[in-house]
């Protein structure tokens, strides 16, 4: 039934999100679907990183601090708390479980393990468990995420030429022409110094909703505004 890597219809579900979080799962998802027959070892670890952003995400909603710790122990506290149920936390072991081999070479209990071991039956398996923990996340959990808090604050480097252009979009409906950006006149003081911008963005729709655009200048730039001011 799962031979054929993850179920088209939940990658679907998570595809109508442009939530950073979601769409994280989704590109893994879709590395495991095109390295499953080829490349299984490549494939198992796309599979534990897509479950790595789906129990990080769902520690947020359990009130679990994930920070840095370990996937294993996030999985565990999961459990306890009630959030995750026991099957799927069997899945999640799994997945977490041929990972660590594809990745490390190392089981649970730190035995060795080559990871040249690993062949289509253990592709298989980690599908049929991946389907299982991904239809819970999009059945149970998915929802959740997006009602938590939709946006997120991004910076410098982050911020790409286009969400310039969204945020000139927005001077463009909101400020009279004397004071809106000018395209050429922003990348140039994006490249001289990217720290100027803080953006807003909406993970839902992956736009740019707000930004505060703070410059550094000298005294004698800012004596002749001041006398305006």
């Amino acid at each position: 039934m799962y031979s054929h890597g993850v179920q088209g219809e939940l990658l679907d579900k998570l595809e109508q999100s442009k939530n950073s979080t979601i769409q994280a799962i989704l590109k893994e998802l879709r590395k495991f679907n095109a390295l499953r027959e080829e490349e299984v070892e490549f494939a198992i670890i796309s599979a534990r990183k897509s479950l790595d952003y789906i129990i990080r995400s769902s520690s947020t909603l359990a009130d679990i601090k994930a920070g840095t710790k370990p996937l294993d122990g996030l999985i565990d506290e999961l459990l306890k708390v009630k959030f995750l149920p026991s099957v799927i936390h069997k899945h999640c072991k799994i997945i977490k479980e041929f990972g660590n081999i594809a990745a490390h070479g190392i089981t649970a209990d730190f035995s060795d393990v080559e990871s040249s071991e690993l062949t289509d039956i253990e592709v298989s398996i980690c599908s049929y468990s991946l389907n299982a923990v991904v239809s819970w996340y999009a059945t149970k959990v998915l929802q959740k995420v997006l009602d938590i808090f939709p946006f997120k604050i991004i910076a410098g480097k982050e911020i790409t030429e286009e969400q310039i252009v969204e945020a000139i979009e927005i001077d463009n409906n909101v400020y009279s022409e004397g004071f809106r950006g000018i395209y050429q006149v922003c990348m140039e003081w994006y490249h001289k110094n990217p720290d100027i911008y803080r953006f807003i963005i909406d993970q839902n729709i992956n736009k740019v909703v707000g930004y505060i655009n703070a410059m550094p200048i000298e005294d004698e730039t800012l004596r002749p505004l001041n006398q305006v001011v």
